[in-house]
């Protein structure tokens, strides 16, 4: 498949672009690993490298974006709720 034909595909059927999807999927997949017992050894911007983030900047900002509050909070609020 085509890069455009694919980009076309993702903004039908998801409403957004390329970037924007793959960028959605690593904050959920980070969310997920900060969450998870066997990472809390890990700063979260390892974590987030391990889902594919290379810019600590970029990172943090998407993530609030996404989130409405930075890694560290969404982590401390979520844990613990469990």
């Amino acid at each position: 498949m085509k890069e455009k034909e694919l980009s076309e595909l993702l903004h039908s059927g998801f409403g957004s672009s390329f970037y924007a999807y793959v960028s959605q999927y690593r904050i959920e997949e980070v969310k997920r690993m900060l969450l998870d017992p066997t990472n809390q050894q890990f700063t979260n911007f390892a974590i987030a490298q391990q889902a594919g983030f290379s810019s600590k900047s970029t990172f943090f900002h998407l993530f609030k974006k996404h989130t409405g509050m930075t890694p560290g909070a969404y982590k401390k609020k979520h844990l613990k709720q469990a």
